[in-house]
């Protein structure tokens, strides 16, 4: 029994001494990554709208490696969604549609813990906030009832009336990825998060990462 726990002693000290000498010759860097991207919205909400937005759009993140195993990263992405809906005036002889064009700026603050499973492929695990900056505008158009609605698009040349807004958003968000070393200064991530953005966003992504 006392050998059996020596060798147990043994092995903890030697995991520790090595665990010491890694992170001793560490050192910080910073790291960027881009790609597509895709914003998906569970529901939204926009002056009665109730839609779900879903937008690819190009994602650029840039982070620091403070030790092996934590990081930080800052992101932004952004989501562009034209919605109408038509509506007829009270003698029914013209229909009157009102369309919005929403979009909205996301950066985010996270995070980040990796674990390595071998010297090619790691998982990430990160946790931090989201900041939305929104600009919406709302046009009101005339639409006769000859007209063919499915072909037709209300923005600031046909409106008769325009309305603009505009607010900050934030919520926190969460997310996972696995990344792909396949060369010493560069790899590929799959990455997906979770946030409560408005009543929900989805974040998808597959990036090409660059270490410095």
């Amino acid at each position: 029994m006392k050998l059996f726990n020596l060798m147990c002693s043994s092995v903890f000290l030697l995991g520790s001494q090595l665990a010491m000498a890694q992170e001793a010759a560490f050192r910080p860097y910073f790291f960027i990554e881009t790609g597509l991207g895709e914003n998906t919205f569970d529901q939204a909400e926009f002056n009665g709208f109730n839609v779900k937005p879903n937008e690819f759009s190009l994602k650029l993140t840039t982070s620091y490696q403070l030790t092996p195993k934590w990081s930080v990263s800052i992101s932004a992405s952004s989501s562009n969604t034209y919605m109408d809906e038509k509506y007829s005036t009270d003698d029914e002889s013209a229909y009157i549609l009102t369309g919005i064009n929403y979009n909205t700026a996301l950066y985010s603050l996270v995070g980040g813990y990796d674990i390595a499973l071998n010297d090619d492929w790691q998982v990430n695990f990160n946790a931090g906030v989201i900041v939305g900056k929104e600009k919406k505008a709302t046009y009101i158009c005339p639409l006769p009832t000859s007209f063919l609605y499915f072909s037709h698009t209300c923005y600031s040349d046909k409106a008769i009336s325009t309305s603009y807004d505009e607010a900050t958003k934030a919520s926190f968000i969460v997310g996972t990825s696995i990344i792909y070393n396949f060369a010493k200064n560069w790899g590929v991530k799959l990455a997906y998060k979770f946030s409560g953005y408005r009543e929900g966003l989805r974040q998808s992504a597959l990036l090409i990462q660059y270490r410095f």
